[in-house]
């Protein structure tokens, strides 16, 4: 079974405390952080500056540089096999979900019902079987008698498509 979070996504008791894998983050804050421990590395080496005037320690230094490195070896690693079993499995959810929206024009037309939209959001309406209800599991998301909610199975389709490269934005399953 896939692992969604790692070590830096929990707490000292095992338990996810963040709503996404810190993997999930995009390339610009993940540069941010290694530029920001560069800096502060290189502050530290220059000896310019003392410390106290730096406001880092060596010791928070490291402690950041392996929260960095945690998050960056916490990307699952697919095989080429994973990779196409995960597709299908993204395909056959966007699929349920796309099902689930209002098309865009009836959106712009505001001939949805709210009520209706609310519901298809927060109500369990996706069935959630065989493989997907793993990769359902391991994103965290509540099943409620096999089923999940749309903002649910939204969460496991954007995870899955940010370890394959694709779009994460549901938006784009909404029909025109």
């Amino acid at each position: 079974m896939i692992e969604f979070y790692g070590k830096a996504d929990r707490n000292k008791d095992g338990r996810v405390t963040s709503e996404y894998p810190g993997w999930y983050l995009d390339n610009e804050h993940i540069d941010e952080l290694k530029r920001g421990v560069d800096y502060k590395q290189n502050l530290l080496d220059s000896g310019l500056c003392p410390p106290t005037e730096i406001g880092i320690t060596r010791a928070a230094l490291v402690r950041e540089k392996d929260r960095l490195n945690i998050i960056l070896e916490s990307k699952p690693v697919l095989s080429a096999d994973e990779k196409t079993k995960l597709a299908k499995i993204r395909k056959a959810l966007g699929e349920e979900i796309k099902a689930s929206m209002y098309s865009r024009s009836d959106m712009q037309k505001g001939v949805v019902d709210d009520h209706e939209e609310v519901r298809r959001m927060t109500e369990p309406i996706i069935d959630i079987t065989g493989e997907l209800y793993d990769i359902v599991k391991a994103s965290g998301v509540a099943i409620y008698d096999g089923k999940v909610t749309r903002e649910g199975a939204i969460k496991p389709w954007k995870l899955i498509g940010k370890l394959l490269g694709e779009p994460t934005d549901a938006e784009t399953l909404r029909k025109s």
